[in-house]
């Protein structure tokens, strides 16, 4: 409805209302909703307290969203400094939010810590300790024996010397190698390579027993990998396919692979890590998605020692320990196979309020929001599901294991412990069973000493360019940085070239020199909201639309030292000029504001006029550092609306008025402070029209889910801005 009625004020055009119009306005909102609840808040903010407890003294910020920075929709809730691992901090939360991202980085802009953090009593507790069984390390190891498959050295010094003589005939499709001699392209193929292998078992190698995989890294989105092995939508809507995505999913000529190795030249073969400050190594498990039995492992060995698998490959593969961590033989429970506990995956219905955005499904009403057994279990089918339905996916919540490696001195034979010295090397091992068991070491130049099975073998000794030019030849593993945390990913052997198949992100270990992340990752805003505001022009048609703006808190952390108050107008649905303050600061008159004639509502559908939101100014003005906007909206926020014969009625909003039929002081909400993918009832139609439960909020501040139910969806309008 229009803020002023010339049905309603005719009458009373030339003169002021003999009672307040605060007065009206109550009565008015008592005879359509009720009493309000007696001493409550109209808003859908409240305040959370951050407590930064981190046992790293990481000197940064902690960022605090509202879901993954990769996700469409996300805002910044806080930006919080931290000063040797402490910092604190209040911001507000939709007060339905029962948990909130945060990611803690470092000086450098390296992520020490990243994942959900539950809300609890109005508080959040960030803090990088896992649970774990024991504080102490009671791993121990046994010696296995692993027996794989590797080129014989007959065939390998036939493949050497041909390739260094005649590098441009290294094919190993059959189209390419009947160019050649037919006894070359023989023994150039497939077929032969793998028919002369012999068989040998892994020196030195053990599996670590007692180890604690009830840890748990914290839980994290599906958006935050999508970027990696499936597709990420910018803040354009273009859909890109990840950077380790199956190419044959995206229709490219070429896999990703080939993108960043051969043609970017942004991946070293050589996955190896430098252990950063003295302390534990931890890996959290990302991504899941073998196509076969696989185990995966590590070695590790000081800095002055590396020279030593250049110069003497077979040497230090003979002496160097190997510890088996997830094997397909294990127990339920840690093993690289079909079902297990090592990741478990949850679509999350409820979990965050962008109906615009996510793919909701409709058949899942459970409220512990789990999908169905099979995600539970996540076998292979289920993660291909994830995979190939990724884009239609609400955020999905991933729980997985945290692992941290264990160091038995610097020989492999002292006691055991979860701290490593800083400088130490660590590389790993993996392999699955098909056909054959596969086995493979994350050092290219290392891994020549065995065999790489199929088009991934690169002959013995050094690796030759040629080789590497070649592009039927691939690393099975890669390290990179993405969005300022370290991965590992690794090939399980189905030679699709993706190296998603299992992924680790890895802590206290020094960077990548190539930083891999997609420069349009949406790159989340501060949290806005809408403050929804009634003018004192009438008391009658309570449409909360007659001033809308957006409010934006922009921590100092984010603006070089300043807090900030963003304030953007957004509609006027009321014919009175209506002045808006913020503090002692005159924003404006709202139709100015927003470049529209003064009398006319606009950007309230029904026939109103759009508005034009790119010219359209935002306002900035600087707040102390404990301003809360739930907190003070109800004092910060004023409209001063001048009446039909030019008084001025400048209202405090949420003001106590005195009923003189009980003598209560009652209250009526004038402004209220909403979310914002909240959208305003349409021109002419109340608020209740718009959202029926309204009038259940008005009773009881715990029915908050009113702005959810959306019946009428022609009664609200479909926003622009």
């Amino acid at each position: 409805m229009l803020a002023l009625s010339a049905l309603a004020f005719g009458s009373c055009a030339d003169t002021a209302p003999e009672i307040p119009q605060e007065e009206l306005y109550l009565r008015g909102f008592i005879r359509q909703f009720g009493v309000p609840d007696l001493e409550r808040s109209w808003s859908m903010a409240k305040p959370i307290k951050a407590t930064v407890n981190l046992r790293s003294k990481t000197d940064g910020i902690a960022r605090i969203y509202t879901d993954s920075p990769n996700t469409p929709g996300c805002q910044m809730l806080a930006a919080v400094e931290v000063a040797s691992g402490r910092g604190t901090a209040c911001f507000d939360a939709d007060i339905r939010s029962n948990h909130v991202y945060v990611r803690v980085e470092n000086r450098d802009g390296q992520v020490e810590l990243s994942g959900f953090m539950p809300v609890s009593k109005g508080a959040v507790s960030i803090t990088d300790s896992r649970s774990s069984r024991s504080g102490n390390c009671p791993v121990t190891k046994k010696a296995v024996e692993l027996e794989v498959d590797r080129i014989n050295d007959k065939c390998l010094e036939f493949l050497t010397g041909f390739l260094s003589e005649n590098p441009d005939n290294y094919r190993l499709s059959w189209d390419a190698l009947e160019k050649g001699d037919d006894e070359i392209a023989r023994k150039l193929s497939q077929e032969y390579i793998l028919s002369n292998k012999q068989k040998e078992n892994v020196p030195n190698l053990y599996r670590l027993e007692n180890f604690d995989y009830s840890q748990r890294c914290p839980e994290f989105s599906i958006d935050d990998i999508k970027p990696i092995i499936h597709q990420y939508t910018t803040p354009d809507g273009e859909v890109k396919p990840g950077l380790f995505a199956e190419y044959s999913d995206h229709g490219n000529e070429i896999s990703n692979l080939q993108k960043y190795y051969h043609e970017l030249k942004t991946l070293d073969p050589d996955v190896e890590l430098t252990v950063k400050e003295d302390g534990p190594v931890v890996f959290d498990l990302m991504w899941r998605a073998l196509t076969e039995n696989a185990y995966w492992g590590y070695y590790y060995y000081d800095e002055e020692d590396a020279k030593t698998i250049r110069t003497d490959p077979w040497g230090f593969y003979n002496r160097v320990p190997k510890f088996i961590v997830l094997d397909y033989e294990g127990n339920a429970g840690n093993r690289l196979q079909g079902d297990n506990s090592l990741m478990e995956m949850r679509l999350c219905k409820n979990w965050e309020h962008h109906s615009s955005v996510y793919y909701t499904d409709p058949e899942d009403d459970s409220p512990n929001h789990t999908l169905n057994e099979t995600w539970e279990k996540m076998d292979w089918n289920a993660c291909r599901t994830t995979y190939n339905e990724g884009k239609k996916l609400r955020g999905c919540k991933i729980r997985s294991v945290s692992m941290k490696l264990v160091y038995f001195g610097k020989d492999g034979n002292g006691e055991a412990t979860y701290d490593f010295p800083a400088g130490t090397r660590i590389g790993f091992i993996y392999g699955s069973s098909g056909r054959s068991e596969k086995f493979y070491l994350s050092d290219a130049i290392l891994s020549q000493a065995i065999h790489r099975p199929s088009t991934t073998y690169s002959g013995s000794g050094q690796v030759s360019d040629e080789i590497k030019k070649s592009s039927d030849w691939f690393p099975t593993s890669a390290k990179f940085s993405f969005n300022g945390e370290n991965y590992v990913g690794f090939e399980d052997g189905g030679l699709d070239c993706d190296l998603n198949d299992f992924m680790f992100r890895v802590h206290n270990t020094w960077p990548p020199e190539t930083d891999i992340t997609p420069d349009d990752l949406p790159r989340p805003d501060s949290k806005e909201w809408i403050i929804a505001c009634e003018d004192l022009g009438s008391f009658d048609d309570y449409d909360f639309n007659d001033v809308v703006l957006k409010v934006a808190f922009v921590p100092k952390a984010t603006e070089g030292g300043r807090n900030k108050v963003r304030i953007t107008p957004v509609a006027c649905g009321g014919q009175l000029n209506s002045y808006v303050y913020f503090q002692d600061h005159v924003l404006g008159e709202i139709h100015s504001l927003l470049g529209c004639p003064g009398g006319i509502p606009a950007g309230v559908g029904n026939g109103t006029p759009d508005i034009d939101h790119s010219k359209v100014r935002s306002l900035e003005f600087e707040v102390d550092d404990d301003w809360l906007l739930s907190e003070r909206y109800e004092t910060d926020f004023t409209v001063s609306t001048t009446w039909m014969n030019g008084e001025e009625i400048r209202g405090e909003w949420i003001k106590k008025i005195q009923d003189g039929i009980n003598g209560e002081h009652l209250k009526a909400p004038q402004i209220l402070l909403l979310p914002t993918e909240w959208s305003w009832p349409v021109e002419r139609c109340g608020i209740l029209d718009a959202y029926p439960d309204f009038i259940k909020w008005i009773g009881n501040i715990e029915n908050y889910d009113w702005v959810d139910n959306k019946p009428y969806p022609g009664n609200i309008y479909t926003r622009i801005d």
